[in-house]
């Protein structure tokens, strides 16, 4: 983690101070976009930076379809519950002496508040993954059925020697049975409850060795522009990238078996895989990074067609604007808050992108990046509005052959 933050911190130190140079408090002119562009023009390593902070909602991704299939199984504990609150009036309506009893009070609070646990499972979808573990271990203790037991095994015990009515009677074994009926659907929750908690976990600790490898793939390509491309230093970084590869797949792995067993062996896989757009588009970055160090050849594969127009020299050809003044219309038009700093930042996200896809894809990808640009601006957060300047960008490409 402390190699991804440092990243993060001298990316955003060197957009600041370049943004602040270039365009002041305001967006860019055109002077100024010239300068930015020749200040920045090869330096695909801070794209690399940036996807650290995919990190987070990618794991998010992989967590929350696992909380929609908790409250299925804690339907059935929710009734139950319910039904022993029941119980546990009707029999103090029929023998009101055992008010004061301390079993019949334990019984009633310890499903009170088992209930509120379980009807409080469905807002879970809105937890911050990194609480999850907690929240596990507070459902688990709410659900703890070994006092209440004891106490209806106490109420059995008396059952003979208090004065009760016939009806008080029936009501106290009904409310004895139905306190050992919940053992199996509180097994099931718990069982479900740790799985989530493990995962959660696990996704997590994953997620942070996915941060660490690309922090430590930026310092060995920063080394390696500071100095010549060192062959030595991008197979270290390129094993660092295979590393968090590694970790996103098994984040996905971890998210299948989870979801396999809380929703059940039947259970209809996600269309796509949580982590699959961040492994394509670091895999993207980091090909360009190769290609800036010289340790790959643009020309070989056309999926970086006009890479060097659009990520090299960032000019696009027959007068069209650069990608760089593309982004400033989109900011401008659509996004908002057209800031010198927004302007750099939301460039990095995208020039990856544009080189390497085409048509919807690139929009779908557009759409998803544009999320990450800081500061954020009023309408960042809006899906509808980043698809709306996705296309718009998309679309200036596409006009001229991009």
């Amino acid at each position: 983690m402390h190699t991804a933050v440092l990243a993060r911190r001298d990316f955003v130190s060197r957009v600041l101070s370049s943004g602040i140079i270039l365009g002041g408090a305001g967006s860019f002119n055109a002077k100024d976009s010239q300068a930015a562009e020749t200040c920045f023009q090869s330096n695909s390593v801070e794209s690399l930076a940036l996807c650290t902070y995919f990190v987070a909602e990618t794991v998010n991704r992989a967590i929350v379809p696992l909380l929609h299939a908790i409250p299925a199984s804690t339907e059935p504990v929710r009734v139950e519950y319910s039904k022993l609150l029941g119980l546990v009036s009707q029999l103090l309506d029929a023998a009101p002496d055992l008010k004061g009893n301390r079993s019949v009070i334990h019984i009633h609070q310890a499903a009170i508040a088992g209930r509120a646990s379980i009807e409080n499972v469905n807002n879970w979808a809105n937890v911050e993954p990194s609480l999850l573990p907690a929240y596990g271990d507070t459902l688990s203790a709410a659900l703890d059925l070994g006092h209440m037991l004891d106490s209806a095994d106490l109420l059995e015990q008396q059952e003979h020697s208090i004065t009760l009515s016939p009806k008080a009677v029936d009501i106290l074994k009904q409310l004895i049975q139905a306190i050992r009926d919940l053992a199996k659907p509180i097994g099931d929750v718990s069982t479900s409850s740790k799985i989530l908690r493990q995962a959660s976990i696990d996704a997590l600790e994953l997620g942070s060795i996915v941060e660490e490898q690309i922090g430590l793939a930026v310092e060995q390509l920063s080394r390696a522009e500071s100095e010549t491309a060192s062959a030595k230093r991008i197979e270290k970084a390129s094993a660092n990238i295979k590393e968090a590869i590694s970790a996103l797949n098994r984040i996905d792995q971890i998210q299948s078996e989870a979801l396999n067993v809380l929703a059940g062996a039947g259970a209809q896989q996600l269309p796509e895989k949580p982590t699959s757009f961040l492994r394509s588009h670091i895999a993207d970055v980091f090909n360009d990074i190769k290609v800036d160090l010289g340790s790959a050849d643009a020309d070989d594969d056309n999926t970086y067609r006009n890479y060097r127009i659009m990520s090299a020299a960032y000019r696009s050809p027959a007068q069209a604007p650069s990608l760089f003044i593309m982004v400033g219309y989109i900011l401008r038009d659509i996004l908002v808050e057209h800031l010198a700093i927004r302007q750099i930042w939301c460039w990095y996200l995208a020039k990856s992108v544009v080189a390497h896809h085409k048509g919807m894809d690139r929009v779908n990808r557009l759409t998803e990046v544009f999320k990450y640009i800081r500061p954020k601006g009023r309408y960042d957060d809006s899906e509808s509005k980043r698809r709306e300047a996705a296309i718009m960008l998309n679309g200036l490409l596409e006009k001229y052959g991009l």
